[in-house]
């Protein structure tokens, strides 16, 4: 977290399979891949899903696939396909929009196209559970809800462009009947095959309080009135003062109006008034990315103490809780103890096993650890600053077969986050770039950037 910019957390390893030619998400995909596979597997939705989309801003000068939608709020960046929990709220999948020659490798995508692909892809680990998918214009279709029946997934989707199938002109006709009582609810039945058998859907047209129809399609639900919409209007006389006035509305039309703004209001919650993306300053677009997927995650923590707390839960109080618990997590730690008691045990064989070549038997350890078990530090006021002995930077980790500083021999080094390559060149039998130096005080001279534009400023 010092270092921002150079954090590597988010990048897979050089020299491996990530590292893909003609790929310009190669260094994110893993990450992107590991959400969808531990959110799935740790988290179970409700009876309603909901599809919609989430931009990821980045104002900065290059990003690949990066798109302006002039609707959103924060209109230029990437666009992300999410589902969230109806109930929750909780976001437990995504894909990245990304350019066209991607998606055409992608899968269902040569029987289905790209909208109904991406729509199944989405929601590919519920298949067969019987839950019902909620979705706006863009991934609602006739096609989109035949093949969610299909494979086991009741629909409600908003038809508006892709209206192939849809009798769209048999339901304007049938709202001209009375063309201005709001709450008007018209339908067409119609079969599909679904599988060996033959499913029933319905096209549904409701007039809502501005006189515009919801087109809707749907395999499941009724049309039968379900309760009563509330709006306000204009006072006829009165300015100052506003009209609340009701209309029916059917059952389908009541579950989808009430439950599709679910991913809008994961959006906002996340880029809200203090949006973490905002207070984290990058100048590297796969930060930038990676800071808004940890943001996404802090959102669905507060979504789940909300859902699962008592009382009243507000997201400034869940922050500080996440953070205390990641700080002190029981877990992390007692793998880190086990981690540094199986390091200790393993060192005169690790020793014994250290030949001339380079990569056997170095373990790299954090630094705390091989100081706490060498005895340096002890008793100072102050800890001393150590640097790599490869490239001169901040050291945070060490090697614990090299680092002997009884013997005259550090090895301090920079950890596997940072983005430096010193840990793998160390490894790899690379000599030291720096001279190596055993007591504090001569750690503590090494020649710094600072120290070293002072040194030119004073000899000018």
């Amino acid at each position: 977290m010092d270092r921002p910019e150079q954090a590597g957390a988010c990048k897979g390893p050089r020299g491996t399979m990530h590292t893909l030619h003609g790929d310009p998400h190669w260094e994110l995909r893993r990450f992107w891949d590991a959400w969808n596979v531990h959110a799935t597997k740790h988290y179970t939705p409700s009876w309603l899903v909901v599809v919609d989309e989430s931009m990821l801003k980045w104002m900065g000068r290059y990003m690949p696939s990066r798109m302006f939608l002039r609707r959103k709020p924060d209109p230029l960046g990437r666009e992300l396909k999410t589902v969230c929990d109806g109930l929750t709220g909780v976001c437990f999948r995504m894909e990245p929009v990304e350019n066209a020659e991607l998606m055409k490798g992608k899968q269902f995508y040569s029987d289905f196209g790209t909208t109904t692909a991406t729509t199944l892809r989405l929601r590919e680990p519920l298949f067969g559970s019987g839950r019902v998918c909620l979705g706006d214009s863009w991934f609602g279709s006739v096609k989109t809800c035949c093949a969610l029946l299909d494979r086991g997934l009741f629909s409600i989707l908003n038809v508006k462009t892709a209206h192939r199938g849809f009798p769209r002109a048999t339901l304007e006709r049938l709202l001209a009947s009375d063309p201005h009582q709001r709450g008007l609810t018209v339908w067409v039945p119609g079969e599909v095959h679904a599988g060996r058998t033959r499913r029933k859907i319905k096209a549904i047209a409701h007039r809502g309080p501005a006189g515009v129809p919801l087109c809707l399609v749907s395999s499941c639900f009724t049309t039968q009135p379900a309760r009563t919409l509330k709006y306000m209007v204009k006072h006829p006389t009165d300015t100052t003062h506003l009209l609340a006035k009701e209309i029916p509305v059917d059952e389908t039309s009541q579950v989808y109006r009430s439950r599709y703004g679910i991913v809008d209001q994961h959006n906002r919650l996340r880029t809200g008034s203090v949006a973490f993306h905002d207070v984290w300053k990058t100048h590297d677009f796969r930060i930038r990315e990676f800071s808004e997927l940890i943001g996404l995650a802090e959102v669905n923590t507060f979504l789940l103490m909300r859902a699962n707390g008592t009382g009243q839960v507000r997201q400034k109080h869940t922050r500080k809780v996440l953070a205390k618990e990641l700080l002190e997590n029981a877990w992390i730690m007692a793998e880190l103890e086990l981690e540094r008691q199986q390091a200790l045990r393993l060192r005169p064989l690790l020793a014994g096993m250290a030949g001339e070549e380079g990569g056997i038997g170095h373990r790299l350890v954090s630094l705390e650890e091989v100081m706490k078990y060498s005895g340096e530090g002890t008793g100072a006021k102050k800890i001393i600053q150590r640097r790599s002995v490869m490239c001169g930077k901040k050291a945070s980790a060490a090697c614990l077969l090299c680092h002997r500083p009884s013997e005259g021999t550090v090895a301090y080094l920079c950890g596997p986050y940072t983005g430096c390559e010193c840990a793998a060149q160390h490894m790899a039998g690379v000599p030291s770039r720096r001279r190596r130096r055993v007591s504090g005080e001569d750690v503590r001279a090494l020649p710094t950037a600072r120290t070293r534009r002072r040194s030119r400023h004073s000899l000018e």
